[in-house]
């Protein structure tokens, strides 16, 4: 294997371009199927049997302190839309324990139900439901 083998890849929804660098072939798999699986996820959101573009969704970090003082982040996409029928609408993603610093997106509750919409659920509150929203009669985005 010819070492520091590079590859320069554009996401197929155009908006991301990254380089990848490794010794070998595995490595550089490996790198590019984790970016794809994060990066490359909001390419065909379909929501409640329609199609959300990918300009509607945004990345977002958000921490919270637990009942011990503890900070944890939560990483997900957010639809950030102008349709209140998608309002609260979000995909989390887990840290991996195994491989720090790796993330994998949330496809099942914590039931381990699958979530209908590829993940894609509505923040209920206290909970997570699948249920289609309700029109936000603010007509405010979801955060």
């Amino acid at each position: 294997m010819a070492k520091g083998m590079e590859i320069k890849y554009r996401s197929s929804c155009g908006r991301y371009e990254v380089s990848l660098e490794a010794s070998d072939q595995q490595s550089l798999f490996e790198q590019l199927a984790s970016f794809q699986e994060i990066f490359e996820d909001d390419v065909n959101v379909t929501i409640e049997g329609e199609k959300v573009p990918s300009t509607d969704i945004i990345y977002r970090v958000r921490s919270a302190k637990d009942k011990d003082g503890k900070v944890n982040e939560f990483y997900e996409k957010v639809y950030c839309g102008n349709n209140p029928k998608f309002f609260g609408y979000k995909m989390e993603y887990g840290c991996s324990q195994e491989n720090k610093g790796s993330l994998f997106p949330k496809r099942k509750d914590k039931d381990g139900t699958y979530y209908k919409n590829n993940g894609w659920h509505k923040w209920e509150g206290q909970g997570q439901g699948e249920q289609a929203p309700t029109t936000n009669t603010k007509n405010s985005k979801p955060f």
